[in-house]
């Protein structure tokens, strides 16, 4: 499985003892996919679908030592989705469609419209999910056609009401960090 680490930086003071930081593992279910210049609607997505029950893995660092193929190679036995946001950026990307291949080589593709482009071959033939307009609710219905793609996917119960406002999900308390130059 994937996970993403949670930190809780720094030593604190609780109730008169000093704590070390902490580290936590959960479980990646999404891996989401785009280019550098989408970076802020990758943000506002990975927001919305943690507030519905989905953990994201979208803020990518690469550690000292490591590579990004890797990384990836490493991540997507895993994962349960990759989600591809296409955009003019993203279709020019090298980096994004070899996500995307490898997402699809697994069965474990999602593509999403975030511009209006003609898809890389290869991806043409798949049906995407249209957030050409979205504004970042739950309720707008791309959003609510990716969760219906979701749904069958994840394996498990992903409500279309969320509990939690976006922001205020596991995401807020730190990123799975893989990141790369996208280009």
């Amino acid at each position: 499985m994937a996970y993403r680490l949670l930190t809780w930086p720094g030593w604190r003071h609780v109730s008169g003892r000093d704590f070390p930081p902490i580290r936590i593992a959960i479980m990646i279910n999404i891996f989401l996919s785009y280019a550098e210049e989408d970076r802020e609607t990758a943000r506002k997505l990975s927001q919305a679908l943690a507030s519905i029950g989905c953990s994201v893995g979208w803020e990518r660092d690469i550690p000292a030592g490591k590579d990004w193929r890797t990384m990836l190679e490493e991540a997507l036995p895993s994962m349960s989705c990759m989600v591809v946001l296409w955009s003019k950026s993203s279709i020019k990307s090298d980096w994004v469609k070899e996500e995307a291949e490898g997402g699809l080589s697994q069965g474990k593709l999602v593509p999403v419209l975030i511009e209006a482009v003609k898809l890389p071959v290869g991806f043409r033939f798949m049906q995407a999910a249209d957030l050409l307009h979205w504004d970042g609710s739950v309720n707008a219905p791309g959003f609510q056609q990716l969760i219906r793609a979701l749904k069958p996917i994840l394996g498990k119960p992903v409500t279309d009401n969320p509990a939690v406002m976006p922001g205020e999900s596991a995401s807020a308390f730190g990123n799975t960090s893989l990141e790369r130059n996208r280009s």
